[in-house]
């Protein structure tokens, strides 16, 4: 309240010399010390401001101050000694969220960590830690690159016990980045060191096999791994895995074989409605549509009490599928608009969205959807970059057009799928017809 009053005076200067005097009698009041402590630090007073918190070691309340004070000083090296403290033993990074989103929003900070953290001994028991911290905070910065270095430093330290979430949050930023022969890697190491989860790393790097082409390699692992299922929800998840591989090289016979014996197998398990949703991606991807229709809109019926994301998946798929094929726009609009209510900021639903606008000739309105999809790390996709190269041809904004074809092209550089193949070839024709008629404008009549 006193602080208040002087600022309300304009007399914010008389503060310090105050709260001084205060602990002059009061000693030993801890609260008084760090709210002294938070005010010398706003007003640049760092060397006393560190004596002040000194004397509170120990204090927990004291551990956000601290991170202030090296953020504000710019001191990496006490910085990231001062966040490992919170991240060792018992977590305590909720205590300190606000620094650490400060701390994000800083690059050259970050990097400065970053350089601490290598330049640690291997021998110091401090080292696993130190990357820990750089690794969720580069993430936390949508720092993918550095991310990555520092989760593979963390899960190649053999002191610290293995972690499946770490290898989860490699194997996902990894993928994020296109770097498939990585995920290969990281995957066989994982396999070896948590080989409990043994399926879910063949899983990824079953994708990982087929995003480079090596198709008949990844089945031939996923159907060694049926044979291993300890489970039938191992079993189910692995026969979709296939079945998924087989629509993506356009088998759609085979693939609906795969998920009709599930159905028939399985009708009661938990995965039952994971096994209609990919019989009916299988028919809309083979162009049986009114199939495709009847079967989705059964599952979202019988779907509602699970509501949650794969409801949200449903009515999305619906309500996209529908775009493409111009059918039903006012009521795609309205599916993809229950997806999005459960997931505002997922780049997949965007898409959707911007790609119904689309259609309705409302592109204006696409290419802000679109816009704000490729702004999410999630969001580089190649589809919904082509997506806005479409919607800025409309508006006669040729070079974003050209920008945004160009994106998609270099998202799909290291895909060799079949349909990735396909996307590329009909974006240089695009970029092919962009430039001829470029050409023919700037080209003086004869």
């Amino acid at each position: 309240l006193y602080a208040q009053s002087l600022d309300k005076l304009g007399r914010q200067k008389d503060l310090l010399g105050q709260l001084s005097r205060w602990l002059e009698v009061d000693r030993d009041n801890p609260v008084l010390r760090e709210f002294y402590a938070q005010r010398l630090i706003e007003a640049g007073e760092f060397i006393t401001a560190k004596g002040e918190l000194d004397r509170l070691r120990g204090r927990a309340s004291a551990i956000p101050l601290t991170i202030l004070l090296y953020r504000k000083m710019n001191d990496p090296q006490k910085l990231l000694e001062a966040f490992i403290e919170v991240v060792r033993g018992t977590d305590r990074t909720d205590t300190v969220s606000e620094q650490i989103k400060a701390t994000t929003e800083e690059p050259e900070l970050l990097a400065g960590l970053a350089k601490a953290a290598r330049q640690m001994k291997e021998t110091d028991p401090n080292a696993y830690y130190a990357s820990y911290v750089v690794a969720k905070l580069a993430t936390m910065a949508k720092n993918g690159e550095l991310s990555i270095e520092f989760l593979k430093r963390c899960l190649s330290d053999k002191k610290a016990p293995p972690d499946p979430n770490l290898y989860e949050e490699l194997i996902n930023l990894l993928w994020e980045n296109k770097k498939y022969e990585e995920i290969i890697a990281a995957t066989e190491q994982a396999e070896k060191v948590i080989p409990q989860f043994r399926s879910t790393f063949i899983e990824y790097r079953s994708r990982a096999l087929e995003s480079l082409g090596r198709v008949d390699e990844a089945i031939a692992i996923l159907e060694g791994l049926i044979k291993e299922s300890r489970s039938p929800d191992d079993t189910i998840s692995t026969r979709l895995a296939i079945a998924r591989i087989q629509m993506q090289r356009e088998n759609f016979d085979e693939a609906l074989r795969i998920c009709r014996e599930l159905e028939k197998e399985f009708p009661a398990s938990s995965q039952a409605p994971y096994i209609r949703y990919i019989l009916a991606t299988v028919l809309s991807q083979k162009g049986d549509i009114e199939e495709f229709e009847k079967s989705m809109l059964a599952l979202i019926r019988d779907s509602k009490e699970l509501r949650g994301e794969f409801l949200a998946t449903l009515h999305n798929d619906l309500g996209y599928t529908w775009a493409e094929h111009e059918k039903n726009l006012d009521q795609a609009e309205i599916m993809i608009r229950k997806a999005l209510d459960a997931k505002p900021d997922e780049p997949a639903y965007l898409d959707s969205l911007g790609w119904v606008y689309f259609k309705q000739e409302r592109y204006e309105q696409a290419i802000e959807s679109l816009r704000k999809a490729t702004e999410s790390p999630k969001g580089q996709d190649a589809v919904i970059y082509d997506h806005l190269g479409d919607a800025y041809l409309k508006v006669q904004k040729t070079e974003d057009a050209r920008r945004a074809w160009e994106r998609a092209q270099e998202l799909l550089v290291d895909n060799q799928t079949s349909k990735a193949r396909q996307q590329r070839e009909n974006i240089e024709k695009k970029l092919k017809l962009l430039l001829d008629s470029t050409e023919n404008r700037s080209t003086p009549n004869s």
